[in-house]
């Protein structure tokens, strides 16, 4: 084994040392190294034993300094995910290296200044408690908390979701990852004083070294096209970015993401990320790009597709395409040339059924070739989807598979594919991109009911209500997102063209839930029932005392679920709302408005019913119908 001089030991643990250094140096002189450390939603409500008076805490949230320089917070501000930015509190604020400030919501009764935030949690006069006003309230299903500083740039954002009350949100020691709960005697977390409410306000469990979630790939593009190298990593404070191309510094390449435009050659080699804060060295990743200028004619790597909108709304077609030189792009309607567009993307606005069935084609042509792709627009008058069910508290909230839930009912007369679509609660979140979309291929047919659950599987929803409860081949399709506030809260569908929150198919609003019972929308959504068991066809779950109709609509028509021909009988069942009375009826020919014939007036016994009925030998053909009866 070759043995090192211990000079060049020296001189290498110097540079390695002078590496740190450089590194800390770049993240105390970068952004401030602050982080929202602890958050409160759902503060613990107490009764005494006469039920005489009842107290309860506040909401707050708290930033902590990490670097070593005081930051002043004037023009700093504020908001949680349903509200607009506060900067108010940050009024004269500053915050010194290593301190937590708290910001709490006032109450009208207990928490009514900054002294009665400490006496709840048992804190010191030298801690800074900052009140933000009566509003707005954080909340307990599922909040985002996010800081900006006074040139408008985002700070630092956190979100959490379903509360446990009396217990603050806070982060992983190991990871950095934010949204875990607080536990007595880990991490600093305490009983407060005056309640039971755990938490740890005015200190932190320290800062965590960066750790990538997510290297740059290597990326190989042709010139005159973009590229865009990602990187993701956690920490806390949150980790700083810095990128170099050959050695050389971006000035202004100082986030997760580096996107160069227009690429020449003269752009390809390697590009390092270095991910910093101030609790340890830089991680420093390296990406390649490598730029093709071998002259291609062009090749359509992902052609346009045939876009389902409704009137008024836009659609885009968009061709993704390779080769050298740079391809350019022609559009045509139908026959007709679209000389403005000239990018790989065509914007159809404000379309209308005139328009159905119009063929958009995209000639992609450079100097050696060209490739076309071709796809048609569609538009249809909006389907009449309702959402007619949900349950936004459920009795048994803590069993993992006991979740939100909420029931889509199609009470049109043609099958909706619902692959693409996209929904979410009160937010302005189709602008940020962060709804839940459906990733599978799901059909709602006239008169159906789907249910949409959270983070739970299909199965378990079948044994949470119980298999003999629910309708046949009940679709369930599971999500992972949003919580629905039992407090009050507002649902939107919308299909894949959809740009604008209130450019939604479907919508319900409700101000308050009761806990194990789900709520019914009626057709004109402007009013609203809470289950009863025996009530429109309600029952009680298999596994808890909740109560609801899952998959059942009150006001959604029958739907045939069986007809089968047996020698000279017709046995026919159809989806029922037990109690109510259903008349059967059948025709000889489609087409004459008179030619239908009643077979009776049937009560259903349960959540089906079935008829068997004769039918005359050799008969070419007969169609049945069902009504529900007033």
């Amino acid at each position: 084994m070759n043995k090192r001089d211990p000079a060049d030991r020296r001189c290498r643990t110097l540079l390695w040392l002078a590496l740190i250094a450089s590194g800390l140096a770049w993240a105390s002189a970068g952004r401030a190294q602050l982080a929202i450390t602890e958050v409160l939603t759902s503060a613990l409500t107490t009764t005494n034993l006469a039920d005489q008076w009842v107290w309860k805490g506040s909401d707050f949230w708290e930033l902590t300094n990490f670097g070593t320089h005081s930051v002043d917070l004037a023009g700093y501000s504020w908001s949680e995910r349903k509200g607009t930015r506060n900067s108010a509190p940050f009024a004269g604020v500053r915050i010194s290296p290593g301190e937590s400030i708290l910001f709490f919501r006032l109450s009208t009764k207990d928490i009514t200044d900054a002294d009665a935030f400490r006496h709840w949690w048992g804190l010191a006069d030298g801690v800074q408690v900052i009140p933000w006003g009566l509003q707005p309230g954080l909340a307990s299903s599922q909040e985002d908390v996010q800081l900006w500083n006074a040139e408008g740039i985002l700070v630092d954002g956190v979100s959490v979701g379903q509360a446990q009350e009396g217990v603050s949100f806070t982060y992983d020691t190991q990871s950095g990852m934010f949204g875990v709960l607080s536990v007595k005697g880990t991490g600093g977390a305490f009983k407060a004083a005056t309640a039971d409410d755990v938490g740890s306000p005015g200190s932190t469990a320290g800062s965590v070294p960066p750790q990538v979630i997510q290297a740059p790939a290597d990326i190989e593009v042709d010139g005159g096209q973009a590229a865009t190298f990602t990187v993701r990593a956690t920490g806390i404070p949150p980790p700083q970015y810095r990128w170099e191309f050959k050695g050389n510094a971006i000035s202004w390449a100082t986030s997760a993401t580096l996107t160069i435009t227009n690429v020449e050659p003269a752009h390809a080699g390697l590009y390092q990320v270095h991910v910093s804060n101030c609790a340890g060295p830089p991680t420093n990743l390296v990406a390649t790009l490598t730029v093709n200028a071998n002259p291609c004619p062009p090749t359509i790597i992902r052609g346009l597709c045939d876009t389902f909108i409704y009137p008024g709304q836009t659609a885009s077609f968009t061709v993704q395409a390779r080769g050298y030189p740079s391809p350019s792009y022609r559009w045509r309607s139908n026959d007709a040339d679209l000389p403005d567009v000239t990018d790989s993307t065509l914007v159809v606005s404000d379309a209308q059924e005139a328009q159905s069935g119009t063929r958009y084609t995209v000639e992609v042509h450079n100097s050696l070739g060209r490739a076309e792709s071709s796809a048609r627009l569609w538009v249809h008058p909006k389907p009449k989807l309702f959402i007619t069910e949900m349950m936004a508290w459920p009795s048994t909230s803590s069993v993992a598979d006991h979740s939100d839930w909420w029931e889509l009912t199609n009470l049109d007369t043609n099958a909706v594919s619902l692959l693409g679509w996209k929904f979410f609660d009160n937010s302005n979140v189709l602008a940020l991109g962060t709804p839940c979309t459906v990733t599978q291929a799901v059909t709602i047919q006239p008169g159906e009911s789907i249910i949409f659950a959270k983070r739970t599987t299909p199965e378990a929803f079948v044994a949470w209500w119980g298999a003999t409860n629910l309708p046949p081949n009940l679709t369930i399709i599971p999500y992972d997102g949003f919580s629905l506030a039992s407090e009050g809260d507002t649902l939107f569908l919308w299909n894949p063209a959809a740009t604008g929150k209130y450019d939604a198919v479907a919508c319900v609003m409700f101000a308050m839930s009761t806990n194990g019972k789900s709520i019914h929308f009626l057709t004109n959504q402007s009013e609203i029932l809470e289950s009863e068991v025996g009530v429109d066809g309600v029952f009680r779950a298999a596994e808890s005392d909740d109560v609801g109709s899952p998959g059942y609509s009150s006001f959604a028509p029958p739907r045939f679920l069986h007809i089968a021909v047996e020698g000279e009988h017709v046995t026919l069942t159809w989806q029922a709302i037990a109690g109510r009375h259903y008349m059967l009826q059948r025709c000889a020919a489609l087409g004459d408005p008179n030619g239908w014939a009643s077979v009776g007036t049937h009560s259903s016994p349960g959540r089906s019913v079935t008829v068997r009925e004769a039918i005359s030998p050799g008969q070419a053909q007969r169609f049945y119908r069902v009504e529900t009866v007033p």
